[in-house]
C-alpha cells in the first residue's frame, strides 16, 4: 500500500478498479491520499460485485444525485474534506468521488 497504491494514486486523476469486492473502508485507509485525488477533479470508475453493503449502496446513489444537483453545501463538506481527510465518514468520500462521473 505505501510502497504503491498510495504514491500512484497521489499522482493520478483517474482511477479504474475492476474487483470482486468493494467496500468503502478502503477509503479510511487511504483518506489522505483519496481527498488529494478528489481535490485534483479526479474520477474514479469501479467494476464490482453487486453485492454492496447498504451504505456504500446509498453512498453511490447519492454521488449521482449529487452529479445532477451540486449545491453549497456539498461544496462546503468537500472543502472540509479536503482540510482533513479524517473529519468525514469513508462513505462521504464515496459518494463525492462517485459525483463526477458518467452515466
Amino acid at each position: 500500500m505505501e510502497d504503491f497504491y498510495i504514491p500512484c494514486l497521489e499522482e493520478a486523476t483517474i482511477y479504474d478498479r475492476a474487483v470482486g469486492y468493494f467496500s468503502s473502508s478502503l477509503y479510511q485507509v487511504a483518506a489522505l491520499a483519496y481527498s488529494d485525488f478528489y481535490a485534483r477533479d479526479g474520477h474514479i470508475r469501479l467494476i464490482c460485485s453487486p453485492a454492496l453493503s447498504k451504505p456504500d449502496y446509498e453512498a453511490l446513489k447519492e454521488g449521482e444525485d449529487l452529479a445532477a444537483r451540486a449545491d453549497a453545501r456539498v461544496l462546503a463538506e468537500i472543502q472540509q474534506l479536503i482540510r482533513n481527510a479524517n473529519s468525514l465518514p469513508a462513505t462521504r468520500l464515496l459518494a463525492n468521488l462517485s459525483s463526477g462521473q458518467d452515466s
